[in-house]
């Protein structure tokens, strides 16, 4: 492996201060590529910023932007941590390595010493750069892809196994596959996804990778950990470019989730079950409702939600529908519904992913059938889809949930339930149903005199006299009967239509 010999000083350069970088006469020549590299590149805010070139008999000197520390530093908790979040330096990062992608430059030495993190500005932001260009490679035009005649370049157990393994040709994924070890690295707080650095490259030539030690709440490593498999493949074409990275969830605030869930929801809210993106949705979702959702809400939400209507617990549309119309309602809920819920959106949105570790994973790699849809374009990536094969299964750690206690979403909304009426009625015959009957019907209404006209016309039918006879025997027999039956709950109504009848006589 390349060994650039350099060393680092400060020094000041028309009148701002600057980091000097020394090299040594036998790297002039990867001085003289890195520094028509820098020019190339350093408009990009997360690309260390070039300025000059001196030369004295033994040393030429590199004048760049003064940084405050590495992410090593940061990580070893070295400098300042509360100026910068780990995530936005992972983003920062990616855009930078993004725009020496799209410029044909391949970095081939991506680790946590070769990104830096600026002095504060005025308003007090840091910013993460992409540094030390001594082994990038330039891309001949219209080439995607380069030689090894160089020999193996980079850092031992950051070099990605094509590099390693006889290929005659490598791309830009030895960028992504190191940008995934600096992943891993950053969220597991120091640790690196194939081990120690004795064993580290072989782990990495033979794929033998450990993700366990992340750190972040659950939901949170349901998302982490597939964009970390994705990026540490060893088949370099299933590496996400950093586009692709860029639009992942793993950036997103809870905003951004909320806004993407109740789109969700609004798109399928009236699909058939035969329906494509329906069909995708409730796929494979034991995990992601924990076999039934409606037993892991608080019993002050589920009581508030069985108020409007009944929801099915196996089903993530209904899931998503509970959460957007929680959501609209929010300042119709009680007090204590509000409570439970959270502040919207961080503590709202807290409440559901931390209940439903996999409902946002889930739904993102699901919906992927819609990215090109104007409501949900700016949610995916551009030219490129995300692997299904990490996005569920195995992903966390997910127990055994018991769902056989009372739970209030169980029970008949109380709309269908408190509402009972006790209203006599006659089932209609089936030949009321024809245009014919419907016909004679109206005429024998009109033909009606004025306080003749009494309910519908279109349930109308005369009485005969046995009909009379009967109907007087009735209300005999019902005054005989009343006081009995004034002490009797009143019947259930049947999903039945209420039938109006007159005496025609």
């Amino acid at each position: 492996m390349t060994d650039v010999k350099s060393l680092s000083d400060k020094g000041e350069f028309d009148k701002r201060k600057v980091a000097v970088k020394r090299l040594l006469p036998e790297c002039f020549n990867f001085a003289d590529r890195e520094v028509a590299l820098l020019r190339e590149s350093d408009a990009h805010p997360n690309v260390v910023r070039y300025y000059c070139t001196e030369q004295d008999r033994m040393f030429r000197y590199i004048a760049l932007e003064l940084c405050q520390a590495t992410l090593h530093d940061y990580i070893q908790g070295k400098c300042n941590r509360n100026a910068i979040t780990s995530l936005e330096i992972l983003r920062q990062a990616t855009s930078g390595l993004g725009h020496l992608h799209s410029l044909d430059i391949v970095h081939r030495d991506i680790k946590p010493q070769n990104v830096l993190l600026s002095v504060s500005d005025a308003k007090g932001t840091v910013r993460a750069m992409i540094s030390d260009f001594g082994l990038c490679k330039k891309l001949q035009v219209g080439r995607v892809s380069f030689s090894r005649r160089s020999g193996i370049t980079g850092t031992d157990g950051w070099i990605a196994p094509e590099m390693l393994d006889n290929h005659e040709r490598t791309t830009y994924a030895v960028d992504l596959f190191s940008l995934g070890c600096l992943y891993y690295y950053v969220l597991s707080e120091g640790n690196h996804p194939f081990g120690d650095t004795l064993r580290r490259q072989a782990n990495i030539l033979s794929g033998d990778s450990y993700l366990e030690d992340l750190n972040a709440e659950q939901w949170q490593i349901a998302i982490q950990k597939p964009l970390i498999n994705a990026l540490i493949s060893s088949e370099p074409t299933l590496r996400p470019p950093c586009n692709a990275v860029l639009s992942h969830p793993i950036f997103w605030n809870t905003t951004t989730i909320l806004a993407f869930l109740q789109d969700v929801s609004d798109r399928v809210e009236k699909s058939e079950m035969d329906d494509v993106v329906l069909r995708k949705l409730e796929e494979n979702t034991e995990n992601v409702v924990k076999k039934d959702w409606r037993y892991h809400i608080d019993d002050e939400v589920a009581s508030d939600l069985r108020k409007y209507r009944s929801y099915r617990g196996e089903s993530v549309r209904d899931l998503l529908r509970a959460l957007r119309n929680k959501k609209h309602h929010y300042r119709e809920l009680t007090p204590e519904a509000q409570r439970i819920l959270g502040d919207i959106p961080d503590a709202f949105v807290n409440y559901w992913t931390s209940r439903f570790p996999l409902l946002l994973l889930h739904t993102w790699h699901a919906m992927q059938c819609v990215a090109t849809e104007k409501p949900f374009n700016h949610y995916y990536p551009v030219g490129y889809r995300y692997s299904l094969d990490y996005a569920v299964d195995n992903v966390i750690e997910l127990g055994d949930w018991d769902i056989s206690g009372e739970n209030l979403l169980m029970k008949e909304s109380p709309r269908r339930n408190d509402k009972k009426r006790d209203i006599r009625f006659r089932t209609p015959h089936k030949d009321r149903s024809t245009a014919m009957s419907r016909d004679l019907r109206k005429a024998r209404y009109d033909n009606l005199t004025g306080n003749q006209k009494v309910g519908l016309y279109r349930n109308l039918r005369r009485e005969s006299n046995d009909d009379s006879q009967r109907s007087e025997y009735k209300k005999e027999q019902g005054a005989t009967n009343r006081n009995a039956t004034k002490s009797k709950k009143p019947n259930k109504v049947p999903e039945e239509p209420l039938m109006w009848s007159v005496n025609l006589n």
